[in-house]
């Protein structure tokens, strides 16, 4: 019979799970509407030298320069955005496959 620890450890590997995915979420997002909003603005009526457009531009400009030149976390990103559709995705079972070990079902009974 069960102990409830592994209830606890599986519990805590699927927040763990949740607040990867979730941080990563807010990290590709933050990165893709910096994207955008400098497209947005890219023809703005600039108002002069304190113009608070343009000072949303720099600081876009410097996230996405700041990320742009860490291949390795553009890489490790890709990957986390890979498991979170794989967790979202209703199709994904497919992928998970259970087996006997997974299961924890004992054949020597």
């Amino acid at each position: 019979m069960g102990d409830g620890r592994s209830d606890k450890s599986s519990f805590r590997e699927k927040a763990r799970r949740v607040t990867a995915s979730l941080a990563s979420l807010f990290l590709v997002a933050f990165v893709l509407l910096s994207c955008a909003f400098i497209a947005m603005e890219a023809g703005h009526d600039c108002e002069g030298e304190d113009c608070p457009v343009c000072a949303c531009i720099v600081q876009c400009e410097n996230v996405l320069r700041q990320m742009g030149g860490a291949f390795i976390a553009a890489c490790f990103a890709v990957f986390l955005i890979s498991q979170i559709l794989l967790e979202v995705c209703p199709a994904a079972d497919f992928f998970r496959r259970d087996s006997l070990v997974n299961l924890r079902v004992r054949l020597n009974d």
